[in-house]
């Protein structure tokens, strides 16, 4: 059975938001695309929520039990940047990076990510947890600025 349920209403929506800590606030119901993953190598994944499978294009099942590198990583992919991210959850801290990566389909797409770790009452790191921004609406939002400045 599977022991993560997206049932509530996830508040924590704002991009720069806190992410969250703890596994009972990642499980929840957001429009934002989340992934939980093990917090052992080779952080294999564990769940993603209806956000994460429309981004990209995976279903819960498909996912579960590959490595993100598996999924998404594709030719223009920063793997270095990707290292640096889990380097840094390694040593217990947030990160974040704009990567190149590729959904089921092959569609090549920019996101923010943002990772850090989940811990339960006692502390012990359990899971990792990242939380994917399709970037294409902000930089779409950017240009309809500087054009209209310009105009």
């Amino acid at each position: 059975e599977d022991q993560f349920h997206f049932e509530e209403i996830y508040a924590k929506t704002d991009a720069q938001g806190p992410l969250p800590t703890t596994l009972h606030e990642a499980e929840l119901v957001t429009d934002q695309a989340i992934v939980i993953t093990e917090s052992a190598v080779p952080f294999r994944i564990v769940r993603v929520n209806d956000a994460w499978e429309g981004l990209c294009g995976y279903t819960q099942d498909e996912a579960r039990g590959k490595t993100l590198g598996d999924l998404l990583q594709g030719p223009e992919t920063d793997v270095g940047a990707a290292t640096a991210l889990v380097d840094k959850l390694l040593n217990g801290m947030e990160a974040g990076a704009v990567l190149t990566n590729y959904a089921k389909g092959g569609r090549k797409f920019q996101n923010r990510i943002r990772v850090g770790t989940l811990k339960n009452q006692s502390e012990k790191v359990t899971h990792f947890v990242g939380v994917l921004k399709e970037i294409h609406e902000m930089n779409e939002k950017v240009l309809r600025g500087q054009n209209t400045q310009m105009a």
